[in-house]
């Protein structure tokens, strides 16, 4: 995505565990208005974990802050993006909320094209993975064109890659009798 005039301004969240009411995005929006931002550029992100369980209650409750928070309200459910995270329990959260009744776009590994000042912008949201890790190869099948993914668990050869298999590289030298 090009920077400047028209650029996409994104919003990431992740891993709110049912918190997301205490997110202070008045001030966010306040902020994004004296910096001259077109609030219609504006593209929010939610890598997963939006429950700490996954109970109808809090599903409904995040799918009316969706749409009920100042700055939320402003950007429209095809840019208010969403993927499922280990808390998430997707069979429970669309057994509340229907898929046509949410105030937010929900991708369980499929993608979606956003229009954002002239330019359409591919995202790829990739579903928890209970193995923690998935390769490039399975992420590229699915949306070789892809401008951002969307994950809650790392790509097998990302960064945050690295920290899972170090803590594997310690467990097996636990299990094998030798220092950690």
């Amino acid at each position: 995505m090009a920077l400047g005039d028209g650029a996409a301004t994104l919003v990431c969240l992740s891993d709110t565990h049912g918190l997301h009411r205490t997110i202070k995005t008045e001030q966010l929006l306040e902020r994004l208005r004296d910096e001259r931002r077109d609030l219609d550029q504006l593209v929010v992100l939610h890598s997963g974990d939006f429950n700490q369980w996954p109970t109808a209650a809090a599903t409904e409750d995040f799918n009316k802050w969706m749409a009920e928070d100042p700055l939320l309200r402003l950007v429209p459910k095809q840019r208010k993006i969403v993927i499922q995270g280990n808390h998430d329990i997707i069979s429970k959260v669309t057994a509340v909320v229907k898929r046509e009744n949410m105030n937010f776009t929900l991708l369980l590994n499929e993608s979606c094209t956003v229009t954002v000042g002239g330019r359409e912008i591919t995202v790829l949201g990739c579903m928890f993975n209970e193995n923690g890790v998935f390769s490039w190869e399975q992420v590229l099948g699915k949306c070789p064109d892809c401008d951002i993914l969307l994950t809650h668990s790392p790509c097998n050869g990302c960064h945050a890659a690295t920290a899972l298999a170090s803590h594997r590289v310690r467990h097996n030298r636990r299990q094998a009798g030798g220092q950690s």
